[in-house]
């Protein structure tokens, strides 16, 4: 009897042994994947690394001899490092951001030295991270060799290795379905890393209640500091998470010489406003406030997963070319509209201005986006209520779906998608998306979306003078960019596109007719509805290159991927 409790035990700790450690491999590479706007490149490298840690602690911990000391020193290891991991990520992320745009200021931007520099700070940030992150694999290597040797101890079965996998499998199973079910949509990950390092603390002191490891003064020592650190981040958290969050939205703000410090710079973030971070089952919605400058009035300003939305003083010339724009270069006003996206209802404003649109159909995933832009005050008075207006239908649901599955044809297509950094999102940008786009228009109908394209001339901002000056930076790699979008419109089988920039916002509008486009539609009695774009802006459209050519082996697929996106930090 008490050989079948060790047993259940021992399997029970086995099973949570291998929850905690895919939870960490997960909740890290997410982690790293929404800070720096790079899905792709950072999940795979620290999933790689990860796995990688695990190989090495699992030949290392096969070679111990002390298998339950061992395993307690693994177990108090892993908790320090979950307990910190998250933390840990968000302080290296936020100082190399700020390194980082000292050194900006202080040299051009193009400047051999900046460039030195920026790759030096690269690379101190990869290697401290990715080594933070083999540590953990490594130490969750050391569990499931010294397992198995704890086991055979007390069981003479020869097939205990194959129950320890076996149940080492199926606790990775529960990991990623409490990760992905709950702990990802409904907990934050900083709190989550506090709740998965308390999980393998309780294991340590599993092991010194079942007095498999003897109390020593160096383990109550060890145990006494995990505690501190947790009990310090849990009552921290908060703190931590604003200043995080105010170093990356901030940073280009509060420092304005290259001889501030980093004390100094934490001292000015403390005295912002905070970050009101929201989580919703598909993203992190953030909105913070930006103090005016060159007497300009305060900004606030809407991030998802930290990439920027729009901005309230802002955002009226952004809308206002997507909704408008595409309208005058065609040349037709439509009466059906699909939106695609636009959970905040600012395009859904712009659209209801024309009132030749008699009903709009829009299509939106996060349903916690478009309640906070419908029910809360400061939002609804921005867009005007445009998501209750009569003319509007909302369907909440994945607009790849709606399309493949849609029979009805509209006048004009506006999707308003985020930019592409995940394979998630590419699909929405591939060949197979933009066919059921272009069966779903009329012959008549046009297409429009917000795309990050590169024009031959664009806007830098000067630090010093802080005004916007044309540059001429133009790589090949931007012109690939190029061609993989304009490709996949083209092959996609609209006969006829054009791509503009307003501001710093490029645009691509494609029709499913050879009409030309029409350039030369800036009157005086235009400027209604465009109340916050200047003429000049709207001749210089006429001009605007954007290199590319139109290559079917450049077309973005779901069964190909194609789209690249440069490694964010």
């Amino acid at each position: 009897m008490e050989k079948e409790e060790y047993q259940k035990e021992l399997l029970i700790v086995t099973g949570i042994l291998a929850a905690c450690s895919i939870i960490y491999e997960l909740l890290l590479s997410n982690t790293l994947a929404i800070i720096t706007n790079n899905y792709v490149w950072w999940q795979s490298l620290t999933i790689g690394i990860y796995i990688g840690g695990l190989g090495l602690g699992s030949y290392i911990g096969d070679k111990k001899m002390d298998n339950y000391v061992s395993l307690f020193k693994a177990e108090l290891a892993l908790s320090f490092l979950g307990i910190a991991s998250v933390a840990f990520v968000y302080l290296a992320h936020g100082s190399y951001r700020v390194v980082d745009y000292m050194n900006y200021i202080s040299s051009d931007y193009y400047s051999s030295l900046y460039v030195q520099n920026n790759f030096y700070l690269k690379s101190m940030f990869f290697l401290v991270v990715e080594g933070f992150i083999f540590l953990v694999g490594y130490f969750s290597g050391h569990e499931i060799p010294l397992l198995i040797k704890v086991f055979s101890k007390r069981n003479e079965n020869d097939g205990i290795t194959n129950l320890i996998l076996g149940i080492s499998y199926f606790g990775t199973l529960l990991g990623t379905l409490l990760f992905v079910f709950f702990l990802y949509p409904k907990l934050d990950v900083l709190y989550t890393s506090l709740l998965i390092g308390s999980l393998n603390l309780a294991v340590c002191f599993y092991f010194l209640f079942k007095k498999w490891v003897q109390w020593t003064k160096k383990v109550v020592a060890l145990l006494i500091l995990n505690l501190v650190l947790l009990g310090c981040l849990l009552n921290q958290a908060e703190y931590i998470q604003q200043t995080y969050l105010k170093t990356i939205y901030l940073f280009h703000r509060l420092i304005d010489t290259s001889t501030m410090d980093i004390a100094q710079f934490y001292n000015e973030a403390d005295e912002q406003k905070d970050v009101e971070r929201r989580k919703s089952l598909y993203q992190y919605i953030d909105i913070f406030h930006l103090k005016g400058e060159d007497g300009n009035p305060d900004e606030m300003v809407v991030n998802l997963d930290t990439r920027f939305q729009f901005s309230f003083n802002t955002e009226a010339s952004y809308h206002q070319s997507f909704a408008h724009l595409p309208i005058d270069l065609t040349s037709y006003m439509p009466k059906n509209v699909l939106v695609l996206g636009g959970g905040d209802g600012l395009l859904i404003r712009e659209l209801l201005k024309h009132s030749d649109i008699s009903s709009i159909t829009q299509i939106e995933l996060d349903q916690d986006m478009l309640e906070m832009s419908k029910n809360e005050k400061r939002f609804k008075n921005l867009n005007q209520g445009s998501l209750s207006n009569p003319r509007v239908k909302t369907i909440i649901g994945d607009a790849f779906i709606y399309l493949r599955n849609n029979k009805k044809k509209y006048d004009a297509v506006y999707i308003d998608f985020p930019y592409p950094n995940s394979y998630n999102l590419s699909r929405l940008y591939s060949i197979e998306f933009y066919t059921y786009v272009q069966r779903a228009l009329k012959d008549e109908g046009f297409m429009i979306l917000d795309a990050p394209m590169f024009p031959q001339q664009k806007m830098d901002y000067q630090k010093t003078a802080r005004r916007a000056i044309l540059t001429t930076v133009f790589t090949p790699r931007d012109k690939r960019h190029n061609s993989i979008l304009l490709s996949t419109i083209y092959y996609s089988g609209f006969k006829k596109f054009t791509t503009f920039l307003v501001r710093k916002e490029t645009f691509i509008v494609a029709k499913n007719n050879l009409r030309p486009f029409n350039y030369y539609f800036y009157k005086k009695e235009y400027f209604g509805k465009y109340s916050a774009i200047g003429e000049d802006e709207f001749i210089a459209i006429q001009d605007q290159e954007f290199p590319h050519e139109l290559r079917r082996e450049d077309v973005n697929s779901i069964f190909r991927p194609r789209l690249t996106r440069r490694i964010h930090y």
